[in-house]
């Protein structure tokens, strides 16, 4: 009786530890087994995306096609640009003040570069390009003082556009130049003028002088005389600058080519192999959602 009590309770013990064991395996089962849904997920739709292939390739090859079929018809346009070093006015180098302050922002660059891409320019090209293309000027560098402009003409034709941008570049200079050359000739008319009435003042205050009987006071009439010839002397000596500035070409330049433009041999734009690679992938992922969007139908149906 005994020996049959001690073995039912150790078949007792045995079945409690089978049920513990048990319950804990079912336990950590869940946790073991937790990827394999995502897997089957992952397979699931590798196994869809590899079933709808067709719907993928067909959608990228439509999207690229359809790019490829734009760049073809909108042609290629070439660009091509000239470096134009702008130069101080001469007005800023009769100043001495400018003259002295070699830090000083003497060149206005956004106004020169609205007169670059002014009508009065684009008429000046006209003359020697028939219906020029448009030209767009950037300045180079971002301080006050950076007097570099990149002057850009695009067009179909790789000759017009380097023609063009080498035109403005001319044309522009020539202009400024007319019109500094202008403004000189003008204040020489005037200084001359000024000089002349001094001049004509000076006679009369030496013939007064002269007429003026021995022994009177001429002290006033001499310090005139005096100061009135100190100004011809001031006004001569002006002269003379603007006089030399207004004759010398070179002088009254207010800018320089310092590279020209050549012929563009690649086209600008449109950027076909950029274009065609981000049309690619945008394709791919289009074709993707649809091949998922498809299965989604047909599953439902």
């Amino acid at each position: 009786m005994d020996r049959l009590i001690g073995e039912t309770e150790h078949t007792a013990e045995t079945t409690m530890t089978a049920d513990k064991l048990h319950d804990q395996l079912e336990g950590l089962g869940p946790l073991n087994g937790a990827q394999e849904p995502e897997q089957s997920g992952i397979r699931e739709y590798v196994h869809v995306l590899w079933r709808r292939k067709f719907v993928i390739i067909l959608t990228a090859v439509v999207v690229v096609g359809a790019v490829l079929a734009y760049c073809e018809v909108v042609g290629k346009t070439y660009s091509a640009t000239t470096t134009v070093l702008l130069e101080p006015p001469i007005s800023s180098m009769l100043n001495s003040s400018a003259a002295s302050n070699p830090t000083l922002p003497l060149v206005n660059v956004p106004d020169q570069i609205q007169i670059i891409e002014s009508s009065s320019i684009s008429d000046i090209v006209a003359k020697t390009i028939p219906n020029p293309p448009s030209v767009t000027a950037t300045q180079q560098g971002i301080l006050s003082t950076d007097d570099t402009v990149q002057l850009s003409v695009s067009s179909s034709n790789p000759q017009t556009a380097a023609a063009a941008a080498n035109a403005y570049a001319n044309a522009y200079i020539s202009n400024q130049r007319a019109i500094t050359k202008n403004t000189f000739d003008s204040a020489e008319a005037q200084l001359q003028n000024k000089v002349d009435t001094v001049q004509l003042a000076i006679s009369n205050a030496t013939n007064e002088i002269k007429a003026t009987p021995a022994g009177v006071d001429l002290t006033l009439e001499e310090t005139q005389l005096g100061d009135l010839e100190d100004q011809l002397s001031t006004l001569q000596n002006t002269l003379q600058q603007y006089q030399f500035y207004a004759t010398q070409g070179t002088n009254t330049e207010v800018g320089q080519v310092i590279s020209a433009a050549t012929v563009p041999t690649k086209a600008s734009s449109p950027k076909t192999v950029e274009y065609t690679l981000l049309a690619l992938i945008f394709g791919l992922i289009a074709g993707v959602g649809l091949a998922l969007l498809v299965n989604a139908v047909s599953t439902r149906d």
